[in-house]
């Protein structure tokens, strides 16, 4: 179990609650241009509502489409993930630039959507909406503020992979 603890399920035994959540498909999404401590906090977290965790992240492209400008590209962004937690606490990372960068999540069909305190309602919704409009019955879950919710661009300069680990 790559999880340190157990979210308990209402109604459900011990056994039900662990059995459930080993059994989740969990994703997320996100640019994670410049990992630090917080990504790490919240990776891991998210890793513990279920068996596998995917993370999509959107292209270069998508994002400048967007307004947008990453100081990584989508290569060295995944690499970087890869680098920080492959086999321990992430699975796979996708780059996805399709409509909302979420194409490709419907192949992967999430059980669980992992939302950082600072992803907006709209979004929320819109994610939330275009996987139950393609019948994915997925449970929405929202991590809360690390470090008192700074990101990157709050610290002295970005922190690489190991810095972050």
């Amino acid at each position: 179990m790559k999880g340190k603890f157990i979210i308990f399920l209402a109604n459900l035994s011990i056994i039900e609650t662990y059995e459930r959540i080993m059994e989740s498909r969990v994703c997320t999404w996100g640019t994670f241009d410049g990992l630090h401590k917080g990504h790490t906090e919240f990776l891991t977290h998210a890793s513990e509502f279920g068996k596998l965790l995917v993370i999509v992240v959107p292209s270069e492209v998508k994002l400048q489409n967007n307004g947008y400008l990453p100081l990584r590209n989508e290569y060295q962004r995944k690499q970087d993930l890869l680098l920080l937690g492959k086999g321990r606490i992430i699975d796979d990372v996708v780059i996805d630039c399709y409509e909302w960068g979420l194409k490709s999540v419907l192949k992967f069909r999430p059980d669980i959507f992992v939302f950082g305190y600072d992803q907006s309602r709209y979004w929320k919704n819109k994610v939330l909406s275009f996987l139950r409009g393609h019948s994915i019955n997925v449970r929405e879950e929202t991590l809360p503020k690390y470090n008192n919710g700074l990101h990157a661009h709050h610290y002295n300069g970005y922190h690489t992979v190991h810095q972050a680990l």
